[in-house]
């Protein structure tokens, strides 16, 4: 397959930007105290259908984690399996969900 052109990346202010939106954060591409603050739990079992999951989606599988699938906004298996390897990369909890809890969501978000 082709790579996309750089240009045409989803990017990570993108992906702020889509979460704000998505969590009822003012929208302004910096993940802050709000953002955070407003994140919800997303995984399998919780939130599954939120608005948020297609971004989380669109930014694992811009990172790298085409465990993840076509971007559809429903977290199931697939999603679970890309949020597992995300966190063992990147030093979370293993547990598939993505929570404001545990480092996940700030990782994802690019605060830590």
């Amino acid at each position: 397959p082709t790579p996309e052109p750089a240009n045409d990346s989803y990017t990570l202010e993108q992906f702020v930007r889509d979460v704000q939106a998505a969590t009822g954060s003012a929208v302004d591409g910096i993940a802050g105290p709000e953002t955070i603050g407003n994140t919800v739990t997303v995984s399998a079992h919780k939130n599954n259908k939120h608005p948020v999951v297609k971004p989380i989606q669109k930014r694992l599988a811009e990172l790298g984690y085409v465990q993840v699938g076509v971007p559809d906004g429903v977290a199931g298996p697939k999603f679970t399996a890309a949020v597992q390897a995300f966190q063992e990369v990147n030093r979370c909890w293993v547990d598939g969900e993505v929570t404001a809890g545990n480092k996940t969501w700030r990782k994802l978000l690019g605060m830590s």
